[in-house]
């Protein structure tokens, strides 16, 4: 899970940072590299942010046609084409048309890296999203300055090749944006894993009902609360009892699912 959310930073940071090299540097390249008037320059932004929205407008219908790993691998490419060629073109028109391309790669990335983060851990979603999204929004701070102080040693031009890299990892990172497979918690366990989960979260319970005792915790929010552990109590004993059957048949028993809860018997009772 670890892995995962930290991969997931990583995509984040990578797009978030482009975006960010974009809307800091894009004007200052076409003015000062490329010697346009600052209206002028100004449409390289102006074209980035536009296909960038018109992008995510239309990726989720994009994402059902292509899914996402394929689309996403494409778009990554398609930004790092895009912004490449209109850097090695070198001049204004190419240059605003290459960060039009490079907004729309990248237009359907953010949204997907957060939308994993979300799927990352299913018994806790909003903590994984709070990493990924906060370990993206780093990245998006740190970028435009590692951009500045590689272009005051290597000229803005060369610099801008760094957004580049990380468009084409986002192709080669693609993969990790699978949605996981419908096992416990969103990933496969063995049966050393489950009877551990068992464990912490019978130890919730515990705790639940201590700060019930204590005055610490509201019934209402006690009962919310051990309700969810009791149900993810019966899953996990519902897996395990599956994993064990298939076992003893002969089957694989990593091809056990985790039931919705309305279709787990009641193994508390």
């Amino acid at each position: 899970m670890r892995r995962l959310i930290v991969a997931l930073g990583v995509l984040a940071v990578c797009a978030l940072a482009a975006e960010g090299a974009a809307g800091d540097w894009s004007a200052v390249y076409l003015r000062d590299r490329l010697g346009t008037s600052a209206g002028f320059a100004a449409l390289a932004f102006a074209a980035f942010a536009v296909t960038m929205t018109v992008g995510r407008a239309v990726g989720d219908s994009l994402i059902r046609r292509f899914g996402v790993v394929s689309l996403i691998r494409a778009c990554g490419l398609v930004a790092a084409i895009g912004l490449a060629g209109g850097l090695a073109v070198g001049n204004p028109a190419a240059a605003v048309a290459g960060f039009a391309v490079f907004g729309a790669g990248l237009s359907v990335v953010v949204p997907q890296v957060f939308a994993a983060g979300g799927r990352a851990d299913p018994a806790r979603p909003g903590s994984a999203l709070a990493k990924v999204v906060g370990i993206g929004y780093a990245g998006q701070s740190a970028g435009p300055a590692v951009i500045g102080a590689a272009a005051s040693l290597v000229g803005l031009r060369l610099a801008l090749a760094i957004p580049v890299l990380l468009a084409l990892w986002i192709a080669v990172a693609a993969p990790v944006l699978r949605a996981p497979a419908r096992t416990a918690y969103g990933r496969h366990m063995d049966d050393k894993e489950i009877m551990g989960r068992i464990s912490e979260l019978i130890q919730t319970e515990h705790e639940l009902r201590d700060q019930l005792a204590s005055g610490r915790l509201s019934s209402e929010q006690e009962r919310e609360r051990l309700r969810s552990a009791e149900e993810a109590l019966d899953q996990c004993w519902d897996l395990l009892r599956q994993r064990r059957a298939r076992r003893e048949f002969g089957e694989n028993p990593d091809s056990a699912t985790a039931r919705p809860v309305a279709e787990v018997e009641g193994y508390q009772q």
